[in-house]
Order: C-alpha cells, then sequence, then structure tokens
C-alpha cells in the first residue's frame, strides 16, 4: 500500500534563482485530473533494492542541462551541481547521486542509460513539465533500480503546481531529499505560496489566517507548544487537527483523544499513551480510530487491549491484535479466522512465542495447508521450533510446495533446527515481453509469479483474457491482484465490471474489498448490482459496509436505500452518502471528510488543493496503519523514494 511522504518544507534559499514575485495570471479552473495510476501502483511495488546503509549519507547532485531549479536544489542541500555525462551515476556504499532532470528525454533511451546497479543509491528527479511524461518516466524508473521524486506531485499538496518556478521546484524536491536523507539546511523567506510559505521560511507568529495557521499547527514548535492549551479549543477542527500531528504533551492529546472530529481522534490515538483510553477507543464510532487504537496497543505490547481487539467485528482490528497476542487460546482463533491476513499475522506472531502449545501447533499445522500461499508460507516460519512429527512432516511437504517463497520458509525451519536445505530464490521479474510472456506467467505453478503478473496488466485494455481466469484462481493473494487490476480498466469495459460483480461473493474479505473498491472507480452500475451490493451494507465488518456504500453512490442512479446511512456512525461511510445524496448532508457533522465531500466541488481551486492536500497527508496515516503492523514490515521498495499519491481519503489495501 501505500507507504507515502508526508511533506513539511524546510530550504535553503542562497544562491537561488528567485522564483517570480507574483502568481500566475491565470490559474486553472481546476485541479488537474488524477492519472489511471496503474503504472504508478505497480511501480510503487518495484523490487528497488534501497542500500543497507545506517550512516549518514552522502549527497551528490548531477544535472543536464543545469537550470534555475538545479541551483535552487545545490543551494538547499548545499551541495555542488555536476554535469551530468550520461549513464548510470556511479554510486559509493552510503552516497546517493541525485539526477535534476529538467528536459524531457526520450523515455526508451533513459530508460537504457540508466541501467545497471552499484551500492549507493540513484534517485531522478523529474522536473520536466510534460505531464505524461514524467507518468510514464516515473512508473518505469524504479523498474530500472532508481527512486524518484516528482516535485510537483509533491507541491501539490498545499498549492497549485502548474505556475512553479524551477526555484521553487527545486526547492520542493531538495526538502523531499533532506527529509529522506536527513541532511541540513534552512529555510528561507520568499514569495512563496501562503499555505506553502509556512514551510518554506522561517517561522512567523501564529496566524489570524485559518489555514496559514493551521499549518502552523501543523508545522510545531515551541511557540506551538506554548499555545497547545488555546489551540486545543480552536474553533476550526483543521487547527486542531494540525495540533494532533505535532504537539507532545499528553494532556492536551489525551483531551484531542475526545475531540468530535475522528481524524483528530486518530492523531491523538496514535501517539496517545494512556492505556485506558486507548482500549475505550476501540469502541469508537469510528473505523480508523478503532484501528490507530488497536495498532498503539500493539506498539505497547498490552495484552488486555489486545483481547478485546481480538473479538472485534472489523478484521483490520483482529488482524492488529494478531500481530501481538502472546495468548495461545486466542492466536489458535485467530489462525482460524475467515480474513487471510488475520490468519497469516495470526501465523507469525506465533512464531515469535517463548513456547508453542499443542493447540497452537495444530493450527499451524493446518495452516501450512492453507490454500492462500502468505498464509502457507508464514505458518511454515511458525513451525521453525515444533520438531514433533506432525510438524516435521508439514515442514518436510512445504519443502515441494510450488510457490518459491513457501518453499524457502519451509527450508528456513528446517535449517533453524540443524537439518539445512537448499532452495531455489525467488526473484521479481519485471514487466513481461510479449503475449507469450504473458501466458507462461498466468499458467505458472508458483501462485507469485501469477499475482506479480496482474500488476502489469492492469492498464492494458486486452488484459480480460488473463485477469478474469487469475480472478478464480485457487490463491486468495492471486484472485486480489486479478480483481484490483481489472478495477483499473472497469470503467472503460463492461466485462471488466461484470468480472468485479461476480468477485464480490469471493469468500475472502480482502478480494470482496477490492471487488467493491474497483465497482467504485468505475461508477456504472450493472445488471443485479443493487441487488448484490445492498445486503452488504448490514455487514458486522465497517470495512465491508463502506466500500459497497461507496460502490452503490458511485452509480449513476444510487439506490435511495443508501440514504438511510447519512447517519451511520463511521464517517466514511457518511461521506459516501453524502457524496450520492448532497442534501443529506448535516450542517453540523463533526467529520471535516464528510463536510469537505460536500463542499469540495465549488470551491475555488486554489482551496481546493488545500483540502486535498490535508487529507492526502491524512491517507497517508490511514494507509500505514492499515498496511502494516510493524515498520519491519514494510517492503523495501516502499521504504525507497517514490511521489506522493494524491487520491480519495480512505481506501487502504493491506501490505
Amino acid at each position: 500500500m501505500s507507504a507515502l511522504l508526508s511533506l513539511s518544507f524546510l530550504v535553503c534559499l542562497s544562491a537561488c534563482t528567485p522564483p517570480p514575485a507574483s502568481p500566475p495570471a491565470s490559474p486553472p479552473a481546476s485541479p488537474p485530473p488524477r492519472p489511471s495510476g496503474a503504472g504508478a501502483q505497480a511501480a510503487r511495488a518495484a523490487p528497488v533494492n534501497a542500500a543497507k546503509w545506517s550512516g549518514a549519507w552522502t549527497l551528490r547532485l548531477l544535472a543536464e542541462p543545469q537550470d534555475g531549479g538545479s541551483a535552487a536544489l545545490s543551494a538547499a542541500l548545499g551541495q555542488p551541481v555536476q554535469a551530468w555525462q550520461g549513464g548510470r551515476p556511479p554510486t559509493r556504499p552510503g552516497e546517493a547521486a541525485i539526477l535534476w532532470l529538467g528536459a524531457e528525454f526520450p523515455a526508451a533511451g533513459l530508460l537504457q542509460r540508466i541501467q545497471g546497479q552499484g551500492p549507493g543509491e540513484v534517485i531522478a528527479i523529474l522536473a520536466a513539465p510534460g505531464a505524461a511524461w514524467r507518468e510514464e518516466i516515473g512508473a518505469a524508473l524504479p523498474w530500472q533500480g532508481v527512486s524518484v521524486v516528482d516535485p510537483r506531485q509533491s507541491l501539490a499538496l498545499w498549492a497549485d503546481p502548474s505556475g512553479a518556478s524551477g526555484a521553487l521546484l527545486g526547492l520542493t524536491a531538495a526538502f523531499v531529499l533532506a527529509e529522506h536523507y536527513r541532511a541540513p539546511f534552512t529555510p528561507q523567506p520568499g514569495p512563496w505560496p501562503p499555505v506553502a510559505a509556512v514551510w518554506l521560511g522561517p517561522p512567523q507568529p501564529l496566524s489570524t489566517d485559518l489555514p496559514i495557521r493551521a499549518e502552523q499547527a501543523r508545522r510545531g514548535g515551541p511557540e506551538i507548544e506554548a499555545a497547545a492549551a488555546a489551540l486545543v479549543t480552536d474553533a476550526d477542527p483543521a487547527v486542531r487537527l494540525g495540533l494532533s500531528v505535532s504537539v507532545r504533551q499528553q494532556p492536551i492529546l489525551l483531551r484531542l483523544a475526545d475531540d468530535p472530529e475522528p481524524m483528530i481522534r486518530a492523531r491523538a490515538a496514535d501517539r496517545l499513551d494512556d492505556l485506558p483510553k486507548l482500549r475505550a477507543l476501540l469502541s469508537d464510532p469510528s473505523s480508523l480510530v478503532r484501528v490507530v487504537a488497536a495498532h498503539r496497543l500493539l506498539q505497547a505490547g498490552d495484552a488486555p487491549g489486545l483481547a478485546i481487539a481480538a473479538r472485534s467485528p472489523d478484521a483490520y482490528v483482529r488482524w492488529k491484535a494478531a500481530a501481538g497476542l502472546t495468548d495461545a487460546r486466542l492466536l489458535a482463533g485467530l489462525l482460524a479466522d475467515p480474513d487471510i491476513d488475520v490468519r497469516r499475522a495470526a501465523a507469525l506472531q506465533a512464531g515469535t512465542l517463548a513456547t508453542l502449545p499443542p493447540e497452537l501447533e495444530r493450527a499451524l499445522i493446518s495452516g501450512a495447508a492453507d490454500s492462500n500461499s502468505f498464509v502457507r508460507r508464514w505458518c511454515m516460519e511458525g513451525l521453525a521450533r515444533a520438531q514433533t512429527p506432525a510438524a516435521q512432516a508439514a515442514l518436510r511437504a512445504g519443502l515441494t510446495d510450488s510457490t518459491l517463497l513457501v518453499a524457502a520458509a519451509a527450508a528456513k525451519s528446517l535449517s533453524a533446527q540443524g537439518t539445512y536445505v537448499a532452495t531455489a530464490p525467488f526473484v521479481p521479474q519485471g514487466p513481461p515481453a510479449d503475449d507469450a510472456g504473458r501466458d507462461q506467467r498466468a499458467q505458472s505453478a508458483d501462485a507469485t509469479v501469477r499475482k506479480d503478473l496482474c500488476k502489469f496488466l492492469a492498464d492494458r485494455a486486452d488484459s480480460l483474457r488473463w485477469l478474469e481466469p487469475l480472478s478464480r484462481d485457487p490463491d486468495s493473494e492471486v484472485r486480489k491482484s486479478a480483481v484490483e487490476a481489472m478495477g483499473w480498466r472497469a470503467a472503460e469495459e463492461p466485462a471488466f465490471q461484470a468480472a468485479l460483480l461476480a468477485a464480490v461473493a469471493d469468500p475472502d474479505p480482502d478480494v470482496r474489498i477490492t471487488a467493491l473498491d474497483g465497482l467504485r472507480r468505475a461508477g456504472a452500475g450493472q445488471a443485479g448490482q443493487a441487488q448484490t451490493l445492498l445486503p452488504l451494507l448490514a455487514h458486522a465488518d465497517a470495512e465491508i459496509r463502506l466500500r459497497a456504500a461507496e460502490a452503490l453512490a458511485a452509480v449513476p442512479a444510487p439506490p435511495p436505500e443508501l440514504r438511510a446511512l447519512s447517519a451511520d456512525p463511521d464517517e466514511r461511510i457518511r461521506a459516501a452518502v453524502v457524496r450520492a445524496f448532497p442534501d443529506a448532508l448535516d450542517p453540523a457533522d463533526p467529520s471535516l471528510l464528510v463536510r469537505w465531500t460536500a463542499a469540495l466541488p465549488s470551491l475555488p481551486p486554489e482551496e481546493q488543493y488545500r483540502i486535498r492536500g490535508i487529507l492526502a497527508r491524512e491517507d497517508d496515516l490511514l494507509h500505514e496503519r492499515f498496511s502494516w503492523n510493524r515498520p519491519e514490515d514494510r517492503p523495501a521498495a516502499y521504504r525507497s523514494l517514490r511521489p506522493p499519491v494524491i487520491r480519495e481519503y480512505g481506501h487502504p489495501d493491506r501490505g
């Protein structure tokens, strides 16, 4: 999912080319349309190996040609710019080569020139103005082992980036790099867009202007800490939301955990130390708050709180509990959970326990034959310390698993017991070259190969011939990936919509959620869609209820039964209803998301950018907490630099 940048700006402008003194005369009528995202989604999972380096980084800047943007980048990072001589910049351990691309190099030629590898990292800054070129290159470079920074996309978290000067783009890129590599720089005054100036310039006295005050609260610092007792009761929830991100004082966070606005409660819960309060938040009306509270209890290792979470109707909350439980009985129960991710988290956690009680060992042995390859893999690892004949038989059987990652996990467990077994490593592959390659991967015995193929089919109009059979694959990880890929084409292709509707009945809740999200993006009703989805509006799991509501809200004529959810306790569900029935909005609704959903289309472009930026940063928190339980669970590819994802708020996708 998504691992995403939440940017603050601190920049040095000495020797920078100055930006224009006034904004462009004719701002766009509305923000630019979001791209399909299929290629970018695949690129976010490209097998880029982030350099294994724990010391201070050395940054080296290269550009061809050099311009005002590269000069701003140089000044902000305090590094000279060298001429790029072509080819992949060589790197040493602990060195990051930063390549400023201010011109639109032909895509094929650039990709060929930049191939290779090294012990450091290579980062391309896509500074050329062409949106189509940046999208194409940004989706392709990660497969060459190159990280990507798109300063316009980062700047769009605050303001319209279309008229940004080269200097502003250089400074934006400089902060992204400085934050990632913890490089020093100094903020400088400049005629920046008002909200961005909070981050670009030196600290200013607390403003009376709402958007600026909200950003100042989010930025934090001694002045905000001193004013926290007053800001916690600020009349505008955007200011309180900013405060909940930055304030360090536990008594203030405890007050914010009772705020009417759910995003504020979630931010406060994410940093709260009060265990009784966190346990109480497991019953919060907002599913976001419930998941964040469960995550915090997981971090704290709070056994009573995790026991409560293990009995939640929400799979996401049970998934958090499974990752930290030490109660063997509860863990064994979660190994039989209907949700795949709950089962695999329970298997992984079982392998960390000091002892493996018989009931838990039996559950792991049963899971070692699960139809889902990820569950089998983690059950194999969980059996590492089980030396009973039944466990040994399960591990030996795992050695012949057709999915290499499962076989490797079985071999790893046997090796830990003193029986070394060699297995072939799994090597992720890039896009297949032709239909024959696609056919070969679709028929592979390895579920991981079949799963990975799906992401390369998401932007192809002819992909149904592979995706529809894969959406019925025995392995639900493959089915989920196929369904997600079909969702990118469903708006244009009725056959894709029909396949998504069939997948709503899948036994794996994750596949069902993915199918519902694809129907939401399609926004076109299928025959029988309402009859299929309406019963899900009463589902016990909030995430399934939400996705069904959003899919129904997106069709041209939403069913009137959807309106009844305008009073649902969960703010994301209310926002879906308001999108379909604007007159159902309660003006006193405490949720910014719900009110902004109704108001956004009628707001000026700059205000739309500001609101989308706030929601994108809150979406970052949601995706982090809904995607990974521990920092080490986050795949290496998601730790690489990528442009921020600016999308509709609140559609997480685990892992």
